[in-house]
């Protein structure tokens, strides 16, 4: 092997190095958002259920009260919680991804797949070639995710926000209105800070 060769092996090697490293990050950030889709379901089938709970032992008899708490802006509230609840398991199923060489390529080099005298080479191409393919679907699996948490979280925030206005109207209708005012200036700030309408137009153009 000429000088040459051997400073294109070391550079292959160094490719597939990064590649893999690239490839390791790419998958430790899918799995951490797994992790957190998880989590959020919990949290929001947690809260549900207790406001469902609460408001079955509180106003337990006083059909009421029950029927005032549950205004039109509350039941929003919940459902939006739902919707939460969905999106969160959205992310997670989306969270597919391409972990590297698999076994169908392993059985092939093992079955001879090169020559002896290019086996090396054809290796290191057809891997760098691979991590390329990988990289980007998994990119577009990161993609998809970050779209979905966000509206997660954005439902998670426009739910209690409902229910918060829904209280509000049932406990102090006075204000009500100016506090509905307040959270709506508060909730345009939010969701142009986490931009879901921009991810999702990135997303479509793939």
């Amino acid at each position: 092997m000429t000088d040459t060769d051997t400073d294109e092996m070391a550079g292959l090697e160094a490719s597939l190095e990064e590649a893999r490293r690239f490839l390791d990050e790419q998958l430790s950030s899918i799995d951490n958002v797994d992790g957190k889709a998880i989590q959020l379901f919990q949290v929001v089938t947690v809260l549900v259920g207790l406001l469902l709970s609460l408001l079955s032992f509180v106003y337990g008899g006083r059909a009421a009260d029950a029927l005032q708490l549950l205004n039109p802006v509350t039941l929003a509230g919940i459902a939006v919680l739902v919707g939460a609840m969905a999106a969160a398991a959205i992310t997670y199923s989306t969270g597919e991804y391409h972990a590297g060489i698999g076994p169908e390529d392993l059985r092939w080099i093992a079955t001879g797949g090169y020559e002896d005298g290019e086996f090396r080479r054809g290796l290191y191409d057809d891997l760098l070639l691979g991590y390329a393919d990988w990289i980007e679907a998994n990119q577009r699996a990161n993609e998809r995710q970050g779209v979905f948490i966000t509206v997660t979280i954005l439902a998670i925030i426009y739910g209690v926000a409902l229910l918060a206005v829904g209280v509000a109207t049932a406990l102090l209708p006075a204000l009500s209105l100016p506090f509905a005012a307040v959270l709506a200036v508060v909730l345009v700030g939010i969701t142009r800070l986490l931009g879901p309408i921009g991810q999702l137009r990135i997303l479509g153009r793939r």
